[in-house]
C-alpha cells in the first residue's frame, strides 16, 4: 500500500476523532460478475472472458461538527473463468477531509488510491525452424499504482469575493516494463467575485509540473497558465461555467547522449496479445530524419516468438542524424467550460476540458496535453429506480516540440524471415512530432434500491482507443458488462 497516502489519512481521522465523538462505521460487501471483450492483448490478438467479483466495503466518518472526515476501504477479489493466471486482488482507499475554520473559511482535502492488478501476458518459446510457434503462454505479475491528492483552502473576505489556493498530485507508479511512470504536481489561485444576481468574474493562475520516468532520466514538463473565469445563472436550474486562457508548455532539455552501448542488435518487445518477440519492421512509424529507418515504438507489432540467432547478439547505438537546436517554450490555452441542466427527474451535464494529461496514455513522452469533451446524463426513473448514461472523447497529444531521442531501425532478413527490425542507432526527433492519441468512452450504470441497504445494478462500458504515430497506427476496442448487487448493514455509532 501507498503509505504516505494512509498516514495522511489516518492522522486526519484521529485528529477529528479528538474533537468529536460522533464516528459511525459502514459496512458490506459487493458480488458481481460479468464479461470483458479484452482481457488481455489488442487488434486481432484480443482475449475475452467472464469474470466474478467479490469484496467487502469498511468506512468510518464523521460529518458532524466544524471538521468532517470519512476514509473508506474497498478491496476486491476478481476471477477469471478461463485466464485464471490473472486472479489477483485490487485494492482502493479513499479519504475526504473537512475544516469550517470560521463562517468565510474552510479547508477541503481528498486522497484516493489504487493498487490495481494489471493483464500481461509473457512468452518465452522461440519460432522453430519450420515456422511453427509454442504458444504457452504464463502470465506476468505486474501491478498499477495510481495515487492522487488534492487540498483546497477557501476564503470569503467580503460577501461577494472568494479566494481559493489550491495543491494537487497525481502519481502514476506501474510495475513491469510496458509502462513507465509519470507524476504531476500543480498549485493553483484563483480570486472571483459575484458582480449581480446572475453573474460572477474571476482570475485563476496555475502551474503544473509533469515527469516522466524515461530509460536514461526523467523527463520534465512545466506548464503556466494564466485564465479569466466567468460564470452564469440563466434560472435556478441552468447554469454555464467557462474558464479559458493562455498557456506556456516549457519542456526542460534533456541531455542529449551521442552513444548508447551494448544495446540489442534485434530489438524484442511484447506485441498483441502479449507475445513477446522481435519486431517487423515496417509496422512501425517512419523516421523522416533517416531514410529507410523506422522508430522503435510500443506501437509496432511483433513476430508470434523470438527469430532463432536473435538473442544475444548487441551493439552501440551512434546518432544518426544531426542535433536539433532546443526550441522555445510552446504556447497553447487551458479551458474547462461546463454547462449544467436540471430537469424533475433528469439532471444533464456537458462538459468540455483541456489541461495536462495524467491519463499515462502517452507511455513513453513528456508534456502532454489533453482535450475531453463529456456528456452526462442523470435521471431518478422512480423512488427505487435510478441510471447513470456517460459519453465522452478525448484527444492526447504532445504540446513540446523539445528533443527527445527514439531508438531506429531498418528491415532485414533473419533465418528466412523478412522484415525484422534491425538496429541502427539513435535518433533525435521533436518530441510533438505526429504523435496523437483519440479515445472515445460510452457508459451505463443502472441500479434498483430493494431496500435502503442493498442495490442490484447493470454496468455497461464500452471504450475504443486509437493511437497515431507517424504512419502507424493501432486501435483497441473493449466492451465491459457487469451485473452486480451491493447490501451495506446499518450504520454503527463508535463513540470514539
Amino acid at each position: 500500500m501507498n503509505l504516505p497516502v494512509l498516514a495522511v489519512a489516518w492522522t486526519l481521522v484521529l485528529l477529528s476523532a479528538s474533537v468529536s465523538r460522533a464516528v459511525e462505521l459502514d459496512a458490506g460487501a459487493s458480488l458481481s460478475a460479468g464479461y470483458n471483450s479484452r482481457v488481455i492483448g489488442r487488434g486481432d490478438s484480443e482475449v475475452d472472458d467472464l469474470f466474478v467479483r467479490v469484496g467487502p466495503r469498511i468506512q468510518l466518518s464523521d460529518h458532524d461538527g466544524i471538521l468532517r472526515w470519512d476514509l473508506r476501504y474497498q478491496p476486491a477479489y476478481q476471477a477469471y473463468r478461463e485466464l485464471s493466471g490473472l486472479d489477483d486482488w485490487d485494492h482502493e482507499v479513499r479519504g475526504r477531509f473537512g475544516w469550517d475554520m470560521s463562517p468565510r473559511t474552510n479547508l477541503e482535502m481528498q486522497a484516493r488510491y489504487f493498487d490495481v492488478a494489471s493483464s500481461s501476458t509473457l512468452n518465452d518459446e522461440i519460432i522453430l525452424p519450420d515456422g511453427s510457434v509454442d504458444t504457452a503462454l504464463t502470465f506476468a505479475d505486474e501491478r498499477i499504482k495510481r495515487t492522487v491528492l488534492t487540498g483546497t483552502f477557501n476564503h470569503s473576505p467580503t460577501s461577494v469575493d472568494s479566494l481559493s489556493i489550491g495543491a494537487n498530485w497525481f502519481d502514476f507508479d506501474p510495475e513491469g516494463e510496458r509502462r513507465v511512470a509519470q507524476t504531476t504536481g500543480g498549485l493553483n489561485l484563483s480570486w472571483v467575485r459575484r458582480v449581480g444576481r446572475q453573474d460572477s468574474l474571476g482570475i485563476v493562475l496555475r502551474y503544473s509540473r509533469q515527469t516522466v520516468a524515461l530509460e536514461r532520466e526523467d523527463a520534465q514538463t512545466n506548464f503556466y497558465n494564466a485564465s479569466l473565469r466567468w460564470s452564469h445563472t440563466f434560472s435556478p436550474t441552468l447554469s454555464l461555467s467557462v474558464t479559458a486562457g493562455p498557456a506556456w508548455v516549457d519542456a526542460e532539455q534533456q541531455d542529449v547522449e551521442t552513444v548508447l552501448p551494448d544495446r540489442p542488435l534485434f530489438p524484442i518487445q511484447r506485441g498483441p496479445g502479449g507475445i513477446v518477440g522481435n519486431v517487423q519492421a515496417s509496422t512501425c512509424p517512419t523516421l523522416d530524419e533517416v531514410p529507410g529507418a523506422f522508430v522503435l515504438d510500443e506501437i509496432c507489432e511483433t513476430f508470434g516468438g523470438v527469430i532463432p540467432g536473435t538473442l544475444g547478439q548487441t551493439t552501440d547505438l551512434r546518432l544518426t542524424n544531426a542535433l536539433l537546436d532546443d526550441t522555445d517554450p510552446e504556447l497553447t490555452y487551458f479551458a474547462a467550460i461546463v454547462l449544467r441542466k436540471s430537469f424533475r427527474r433528469v439532471d444533464v451535464s456537458l462538459q468540455y476540458l483541456r489541461d495536462t494529461d495524467n491519463s499515462a496514455s502517452q507511455t513513453s513522452v513528456r508534456g502532454t496535453i489533453r482535450d475531453t469533451v463529456t456528456g452526462t446524463l442523470s435521471w431518478h426513473v422512480t423512488r427505487r429506480l435510478h441510471a447513470t448514461f456517460r459519453a465522452s472523447w478525448s484527444r492526447t497529444e504532445i504540446a513540446t516540440d523539445a528533443i527527445q531521442l527514439v531508438q531506429a531501425v531498418d528491415s532485414t532478413t533473419v533465418a528466412g524471415f523478412d522484415d525484422v527490425a534491425r538496429a541502427i542507432g539513435i535518433a533525435a526527433i521533436e518530441g510533438g512530432e505526429d504523435r496523437e492519441t483519440i479515445r472515445y468512452v460510452a457508459s451505463m450504470r443502472v441500479g434498483y434500491d430493494l431496500s435502503a441497504q442493498t442495490e442490484i445494478f447493470l454496468r455497461v462500458f464500452y471504450s475504443r482507443q486509437d493511437r497515431e504515430f507517424g504512419n502507424a497506427r493501432t486501435s483497441d476496442d473493449r466492451l465491459r458488462v457487469v451485473l452486480g448487487i451491493t447490501f451495506m448493514f446499518a450504520s454503527i455509532p463508535l463513540g470514539i
